[in-house]
């Protein structure tokens, strides 16, 4: 029997252990091409993402800062919304996500659970809150509520979680595009932090939005179209799901009350509310997206279309980690050698169906590229921010307060953006992304979550309780 698995460029021939045959079998590595037509979008979408920041840049320049950083608090709906979602449809999570399904199976699916639960708790105590508050600086409220030590120890938390997430997110979106095509890792790394540091320096909250709009829409179509194109090839749903089940992967309630196991459904739904709260109710990003709508009518309205939205796009990155499963069922990359890390396991699928199915690897290399900026623009804009609002803008003159903000925020964004694409270096020689992802959320998010609850819910809680 022959066992296919496609990369890049020739063809190799070896022997690999078949899991159901209990014997050695050939195995054909037939090696695809990344063709002119995928490095043709590629390069397109680039360039439109600098093209945006020009325009808002250039043509609709933000003369103060309540301009660049909240576009004047009068933004439309549809691109706050796209750019909300895009804070939950990460390249971790699009890589991580499969690669967590495929090698531990479906219990961390019930994660869906916790982001229409979260998107509720967010609807009705969080975000009322803080939009008629409309500070600049989510953190500002810590202040008005203890007082200025805590808001500076949270803000401090903030930027030290992002600057460990952005390199993070960098590498995951490199690695695959790595690995579909065969450039350099450390090559992609930079060329995209440049283009994203490009667009967001220079065009501000407006360029970022719409940026993001456009990303969440071609990320959200790659996402469909490789797994729809996944599952015919394997043979239907049916098929998908016969061969997790033969293979063990599906499973939702795990009632095991031991906190050892790894994934449980009262441990995952539990955990994940808490994680999800931390994606849609506190980040600086998305409370400075809310606010820069008109209403609170609008910002709800947003809140409820991204919780759907990201809810599905979980859904759909579960499923594709069964169509991976199914697909090598018998024959496991990783075992044989293949790849390196497990998290290289669904950009490996998409190289190797990409065979049979042309421009299918430029649509995913698309779309985790979009997917990349958008992360990387949302957090870049949010931690610029805060570093000005919560630190620099004290030690500025006054005088210079006001005429030199934005261009402030622009330099602290283009620093910023820097360092994390230079961290990558440190990205690459850590462990699983998916338990990376939630250890840094964890243990930031978690403290910070809680602070803020404290203080929303419990109006006696003073300063000494929230340190």
């Amino acid at each position: 029997m022959f066992c296919y698995v496609t990369f890049w460029k020739e063809v190799h021939q070896t022997q690999v252990y078949d899991r159901r045959q209990r014997s050695l079998v050939r195995v054909k590595m037939e090696y695809a091409t990344f063709s002119i037509a995928d490095y043709s979008l590629l390069a397109i979408l680039l360039i439109v993402n600098c093209c945006i920041g020009l325009y808002f840049g250039c043509y609709k320049k933000q003369k103060t800062l309540d301009g660049y950083l909240f576009g004047g608090r009068k933004m439309a709906t549809l691109p706050i919304t796209l750019s909300l979602v895009t804070g939950t449809i990460s390249p971790l999570a699009i890589t991580a996500v499969p690669s967590e399904i495929y090698t531990y199976g479906t219990q961390a699916s019930v994660m869906i659970v916790s982001a229409f639960i979260a998107g509720l708790i967010n609807h009705y105590v969080y975000l009322p809150v803080f939009y008629n508050l409309q500070l600049q600086s989510v953190y500002h409220y810590f202040e008005l509520r203890f007082d200025k030590s805590v808001k500076n120890l949270a803000s401090l938390i903030y930027i030290f979680t992002k600057l460990l997430m952005m390199p993070l997110i960098i590498y995951a979106s490199s690695l695959s595009l790595n690995q579909v095509t065969g450039i350099n890792l450390h090559v992609i790394a930079w060329v995209i932090a440049g283009v994203c540091i490009f667009y967001t320096t220079i065009g501000g909250i407006e360029a970022v939005a719409w940026t993001d709009s456009l990303q969440v829409l071609i990320t959200l179509s790659a996402i469909l179209y490789v797994l729809v194109k996944g599952i015919m090839l394997i043979g239907g749903v049916d098929e998908v799901w016969e061969k997790s089940s033969d293979g063990q992967r599906i499973e939702f309630f795990n009632m095991n009350p031991d906190p050892t196991v790894r994934n449980t459904f009262l441990s995952v739904v539990i955990g994940n509310i808490f994680l999800w709260l931390g994606f849609l109710a506190i980040p600086p990003a998305g409370v400075q997206r809310s606010i820069s709508l008109p209403s609170l009518q609008r910002a709800k309205r947003a809140n409820a279309i991204t919780t759907i939205l990201a809810g599905l796009s979980k859904l759909f990155c579960c499923f594709l980690g069964l169509v991976t499963y199914a697909k090598y069922a018998n024959c496991d990359p990783f075992s044989i050698g293949l790849i390196k890390k497990l998290d290289q396991i669904f950009p490996y699928f998409v190289a190797d169906i990409g065979k049979s199915v042309p421009g299918l690897s430029g649509l995913f290399v698309a779309g985790l590229c979009t997917a990349t900026l958008g992360a990387l623009s949302n957090l870049l804009n949010s931690v610029s921010a805060i570093c000005y609002l919560d630190f620099l803008i004290h030690v500025l003159p006054k005088g210079g307060k006001v005429a030199n903000s934005s261009t402030a925020v622009k330099v602290i964004t283009a620093i910023v953006g820097v360092i994390s694409a230079t961290l990558i270096f440190v990205a690459e020689n850590l462990g699983s992304l998916f338990e990376l992802l939630h250890c840094v959320h964890g243990i930031t998010e978690g403290p910070l979550l809680g602070a803020f609850t404290l203080g929303l819910l419990i109006p006696r809680s003073n300063t000494k309780v929230s340190r």
